[in-house]
């Protein structure tokens, strides 16, 4: 059952890309209508143009973030540690400078900004670390749907009439918790079906754009909390799967942050 909902996500990230707009592209939205990866030039007085490293701070902060995801894969199995923490701090923190600098939308800003310290939060082991990283990651969930529903100007429900079947599919699989994660959580059943509620409207607010990096971001997001939800809850970090499970966690979440990034900035 667990291994079944895990293969529907990614078969519904699947769609979701061979459905996508062209790579160059997400019509339907704009931000700052220059792109993320122009060439920012400055003039000096005789009209020459003058490149320089700060134009450039942005595609900086954003590779830097890349190359410390891609630094700490080898480690996401490794006992809790200040370097490790830090490592896994990072990418995202680096990401949301990187919105900062290059003007993107506040929300996008605050979204990456309280990822970075739900990282920061699951690094470190125990129930209150555990709920500090929720609860800042629902934050982020949050944020992430103001972003999309100002980018798509559409309300959340329009998700069932622009994508009716990626939309019920969202929702069947948030439901599906109350069978295969609810019941193996404990004490934390609450937070967790709050935090389920709002993944579930952070990929429904997704859908009311049009199908894209954005779109396929959000869904590989949401495949990682499910990676992560069946590592610590039905595996556990004894299993022989764990440290693989690790790994493909840190791929989709990493892929679906960068995603994200690239498709609003």
């Amino acid at each position: 059952m667990i291994f079944q909902l895990g293969t529907g996500l990614v078969s519904c990230s699947v769609m979701i890309c061979l459905h996508s707009a062209p790579a160059s592209t997400i019509s339907g939205f704009s931000t700052s209508g220059q792109g993320f990866w122009r060439v920012r030039r400055l003039t000096s007085g005789g009209g020459a143009p003058i490149l320089r490293a700060e134009t450039f701070m942005p595609e900086i902060l954003f590779l830097t973030g890349l190359l410390a995801a891609l630094a700490y894969l080898p480690v996401v199995s490794a006992p809790p540690a200040p370097w490790r923490s830090a490592l896994k701090t990072l990418p995202l923190s680096a990401f949301a400078l990187a919105a900062g600098v290059a003007g993107g939308p506040p929300a996008l800003f605050v979204a990456l900004a309280l990822s970075a310290l739900g990282d920061l939060a699951l690094s470190f082991e125990g129930r209150a670390a555990f709920l500090a990283g929720l609860g800042s990651f629902a934050l982020a969930h949050l944020a992430f749907i103001a972003l999309f529903l100002a980018l798509s100007g559409a309300p959340l429900w329009s998700a069932f009439a622009l994508q009716p079947g990626l939309a019920v599919y969202l929702v069947a699989v948030g439901l599906s918790a109350e069978v295969w994660l609810v019941p193996h959580v404990g004490a934390l059943r609450w937070p967790v079906r709050a935090y389920v509620v709002a993944i579930t409207l952070m990929g429904l607010a997704a859908l009311t754009l049009p199908l894209g990096r954005a779109a396929l971001g959000a869904g590989l997001f949401i495949l990682s909390d499910v990676i992560l939800a069946l590592r610590l809850f039905r595996l556990g970090e004894d299993s022989p799967l764990s440290d693989a499970f690790a790994v493909l966690l840190w791929i989709a979440y990493v892929g679906g942050q960068t995603m994200i990034v690239t498709a609003v900035l």
